[in-house]
C-alpha cells in the first residue's frame, strides 16, 4: 500500500487537503487515479490512517480519511550509525539507503580528517531525503538525524545508552565485523570514519571507552559504502533482513 506523510493541519473534519508537490508525486510520479486507497501518516503522530484519493477538474486535490491503526513499535533490536561528514550528494545516498534497510538512527559525524559539513544537509533537508526513502520502502518510521557530533561525545553517549559499539579501520589483522558475536537482543552502532580515517587518536579515545575495533571483509570501501555494508551485517545479526 502507498502511504504519504503529512503535517497535521493539512487534515481536518476527516478530510486530507495535498500539497502542490503531494498531488505531482501522487498523480504524475505513481500515477494513482481519484478512488486509488493509499495510507496517509500525519507526521509526530503516531497512527496510520486509510484513505481514498479525490480529484477535481485539474486532478487530485485531497482525499477522505476513514479508518485508522496505531504504527507498530520500533523493531528490535535497534541499529544506529555513526557517519563522517561527507560531500553533500553522498550523505543524502547515505541517508537514503540507510533508511530503505531499516536503520533506526544515523548520526553524523565531526571527525578531524572531516570534510565541514556541507551546505544541503540541514536536519530539515536530510529528514525529507529520509522522508522519501520512507514512502518508496514502505516505511512508516523516519528514522532519528541526530545533529553532528564528535566521535567521543557519540562513544559517550553510546555507552551510556549501552549501545554495543563498533568502530571500523581498514586493518586486515582486525576482527571481521561479520564475524562478532551479538546478543540478538542487543543495541548496536557502528562508527565510519571519513576517507582519510580516524586519528589514531579518535581511535585511541574509543578504545578506551569500550568500542570494539572491527574491519569488514574484501577491498577498502568508501565512507558511505562502508556504512551500508555495516547496517547490513549489524541489521542481520538483528534478524531484522
Amino acid at each position: 500500500m502507498r502511504f504519504l506523510f503529512v503535517d497535521p493541519d493539512q487534515i481536518a473534519r476527516n478530510h486530507l487537503t495535498l500539497a502542490a508537490d503531494q498531488v505531482h508525486y501522487l498523480g504524475r510520479v505513481l500515477r494513482l487515479p481519484a478512488g486509488a486507497e493509499i495510507d496517509v501518516v500525519p507526521r509526530g503522530g503516531g497512527r496510520v490512517f486509510r484513505a481514498i484519493l479525490e480529484a477535481g477538474k485539474r486532478g487530485l486535490t485531497g482525499a477522505a480519511l476513514f479508518g485508522s491503526r496505531s504504527i507498530p513499535p520500533p523493531a528490535t533490536p535497534l541499529v544506529e550509525i555513526g557517519l563522517s561528514a561527507l560531500k553533500a550528494e553522498r550523505i543524502a545516498w547515505a541517508i537514503q539507503k540507510l533508511t530503505e534497510l531499516g536503520v533506526d538512527r544515523i548520526h553524523l559525524l565531526r571527525a578531524e580528517r572531516s570534510v565541514r559539513i556541507p551546505q544541503g544537509t540541514s536536519a530539515s533537508r536530510l529528514t525529507a531525503i529520509a522522508e522519501a526513502a520512507c514512502q518508496q520502502s514502505g516505511r512508516h518510521r523516519v528514522p532519528d538525524i541526530e545533529p553532528p557530533i564528535t566521535p567521543s561525545e557519540l562513544t559517550a553517549d553510546l555507552k551510556g545508552r549501552s549501545v554495543q559499539t563498533f568502530l571500523l579501520e581498514p586493518d586486515a589483522n582486525l576482527p571481521r565485523l561479520s564475524r562478532w558475536e551479538l546478543g540478538s537482543r542487543d543495541p548496536r552502532a557502528c562508527l565510519i570514519g571519513p576517507e582519510g580515517g580516524f586519528t589514531p587518536d579518535e581511535v585511541n579515545a574509543a578504545r578506551e571507552a569500550g568500542v570494539e575495533l572491527a574491519g569488514l571483509d574484501g577491498n577498502i570501501l568508501r565512507a558511505e559504502t562502508a556504512a551500508i555494508v555495516s547496517a547490513t551485517i549489524l541489521l542481520s545479526k538483528a534478524r531484522r533482513l
